[in-house]
């Protein structure tokens, strides 16, 4: 079973994205992202570079942001990504979250031991607030992306 992770950014000076990558690197046979083609900031150009050290897949799309649903767009851009993968199994990034690297294994068996008639399951997501060691428990529920 093999695993792609999709990811979309508009402006990755805002977010940890090569920390994103890196993240999901050791456990993804690709990472599909959907870059922002309106971003005039050298998002393109850094995830271009990112490409070189990591199994990215990287395209240009654009985003409507004078869209009156914002997180309708973020959908159909993930969509977008979504239909690039080619991995059995796609896990469905934001570019500010990652995956520790002691849930590697875990999120591995999960797909290795899923019965065929699973299509997706829930992770637990942490937040912190500000730094690395204050936790936002109130933040922090099961998600469940298919």
């Amino acid at each position: 079973m093999s695993l792609s992770t999709v990811i979309i950014i508009s402006t990755a000076k805002w977010y940890p994205i090569e920390a994103v990558v890196a993240s999901v690197a050791p456990v993804s046979g690709e990472i599909v992202i959907n870059v922002d083609e309106t971003d005039q900031t050298g998002t393109a150009d850094f995830i271009e570079k990112l490409s070189k050290d990591y199994p990215i897949k990287w395209f240009l799309s654009p985003w409507r942001w004078d869209s009156k649903d914002k997180g309708q767009e973020l959908s159909r851009q993930t969509n977008l990504a979504i239909a690039r993968a080619t991995g059995d199994w796609i896990l469905d990034l934001q570019s500010d979250e990652i995956i520790h690297e002691n849930e590697h294994e875990s999120l591995l068996e999960y797909i290795r031991a899923a019965p065929s008639m699973i299509s997706g399951f829930r992770l637990m997501r942490l937040y912190f607030w500000k730094q690395p060691d204050i936790l936002r428990l109130d933040w922090s529920r099961p998600l469940t992306r298919l």
